[in-house]
């Protein structure tokens, strides 16, 4: 397999001898006039057999190369060239297939590729627009000429055939993109982006001047997790004490460190589930401090630190409110839940009590009839078509009377379930609705399984009764 530096090495000489050149995303063009270096650089391309696979077109004297007849050997009399070059084909073919690699792959020619580029691609001048950057992969970008490199969880970018192995280094969590944007209310008639995460670099030389757009870009990303309103780079809205309105302007710092503080902040407001209280105690802080129209890029050092500080400590104390609050609450669902099992025994012993007097109803009516034939000798009275049709009625009865008990206490239930349900998250401020529900399952558990035993039972016997009623013949003789 060709090396992928050697090629580049080649179309290196073609760059620094061309008159016209253009490195893009997908293409690399270059023209220029022949001398003996060009002859030879296009000597050696053409003589691999992986040429035609990525050079989209080759003219020489205004007229397309055949790569299928014409000789590689050049009319030494040749004046001009130009070439275009199918950046992704030059990667596959030489070892860097984005489907087979852990990366998607780009290359350039240029260590300056980040500030010259035409367009945009990868965000770093506009963090906020979407860009080819996203949580769903990660993107190596080889730069030839480049003798740096830099990673971080989304973006890489290395000398062309780079082997470094980037050592593991600790760094803060940065929240991803869409638990930043729950706590933002964003208004703009275009998608915006605010993922700082896609722009923080942890490894490698990270102090570079040549990345410092990246840093910026990842500042820009971080100032703005604090707003409260989102309308557009240059209009962002922080709510504390009092409302203030502030943007995010151009900067460019070559400190490596200057993030580190700010970095801290978002950290803290982001950890864990609260990051709308964090955040909210953050913007009192800062409203008092900061003028309206202010470039949060100007955010200093001390003031991040103190407002960080400051937060911690109120939300020491909220905390202390809040454990105090949910403690009570617990206790009025605990009161809850008791009350609830206490109305599951009372439909059980309704229910029992159901099956009483249904037997004691049903053992006087056979007792009476037994009663009857054996004073009046006659068997023929068990027989007649009026005692057996109070037979079947009576087993009827023991049916219906069953079913309709059931479904009233089961609607009952039910009922009482979506009172207590509903009561509970609208009453409870500390506790979490997967809370209640998961200690609700737990408590209730036991006098469910209870209340639908006793019915399993009680309708078994309802049945067992009814049948005997209703083939009470087969029972007598």
């Amino acid at each position: 397999m060709s090396s992928l530096k050697a090629i580049c090495d080649d179309l290196a000489l073609l760059l620094k001898n061309s008159h016209n050149s253009q490195d893009n995303l997908e293409t690399l063009f270059v023209e220029g006039y022949f001398n003996e270096e060009c002859f030879s650089v296009f000597k050696r391309l053409l003589s691999l057999s992986i040429s035609e696979s990525f050079i989209e077109s080759l003219f020489i004297d205004n007229e397309k190369y055949d790569f299928e007849h014409d000789d590689e050997e050049f009319d030494k009399g040749s004046v001009d060239w130009s070439i275009n070059i199918n950046k992704a084909k030059l990667l596959e073919k030489t070892g860097y297939d984005s489907k087979f690699t852990a990366f998607e792959e780009y290359l350039f020619f240029s260590d300056d590729f980040l500030d010259v580029a035409e367009r945009d691609f990868f965000g770093f001048r506009n963090p906020f627009e979407p860009s080819l950057l996203s949580e769903d992969k990660v993107i190596r970008i080889q730069v030839h000429g480049l003798d740096v490199s830099i990673s971080g969880e989304y973006l890489r970018i290395t000398p062309v055939d780079d082997t470094n192995v980037f050592k593991k280094s600790a760094h803060l969590y940065i929240p991803n993109q869409d638990k930043i944007k729950g706590t933002i209310k964003l208004i703009s008639n275009s998608a915006i982006q605010i993922a700082p995460a896609l722009f923080a670099i942890t490894k490698g030389d990270v102090g570079d001047s040549k990345f410092a757009i990246i840093r910026n870009a990842y500042k820009s990303s971080l100032l703005a997790s604090l707003a409260t309103s989102f309308y557009s780079q240059g209009d962002i809205s922080l709510d504390g004490l009092k409302h203030l309105s502030v943007n995010i302007g151009s900067w460019r710092s070559e400190d490596p460190l200057e993030c580190k503080n700010l970095e801290e902040l978002i950290s803290w407001i982001y950890t864990g589930d609260d990051c709308e209280t964090k955040k909210q105690l953050i913007a009192d802080r800062l409203a008092l401090e900061l003028p309206q129209k202010f470039n949060l890029q100007g955010l200093n050092d001390s003031l991040i630190i103190e407002s960080l500080e400051q937060a911690k400590s109120k939300y020491k104390f909220l905390l202390a409110e809040r454990n105090e609050d949910y403690r009570k609450e617990l206790k009025e669902l605990y009161s809850d839940l008791r009350d609830f099992s206490t109305k599951l025994n009372e439909l059980c012993d309704s229910i029992s009590k159901g099956l009483v007097t249904d037997v004691l109803s049903l053992s006087f009516i056979f007792s009476l009839t037994v009663f009857s034939r054996i004073t009046l000798g006659k068997r023929e009275f068990m027989t007649d078509s009026s005692i057996e049709l109070i037979f079947k009625g009576v087993a009827v009865y023991l049916l219906v009377s069953f079913v309709m008990r059931f479904w009233n206490a089961n609607q009952s239930l039910i009922n009482s379930e979506r009172i207590f349900t509903d009561w509970s998250s609208k009453l409870h401020n500390h506790i979490s609705k997967e809370e209640i529900k998961q200690i609700s399952e737990k408590q209730l558990l036991p006098p469910k399984q209870h209340f639908l035993t006793v019915y399993v039972v009680v309708g078994a016997i309802h049945f067992i009764l009814a049948v005997c009623s209703f083939f009470y013949r087969t029972w007598l003789y």
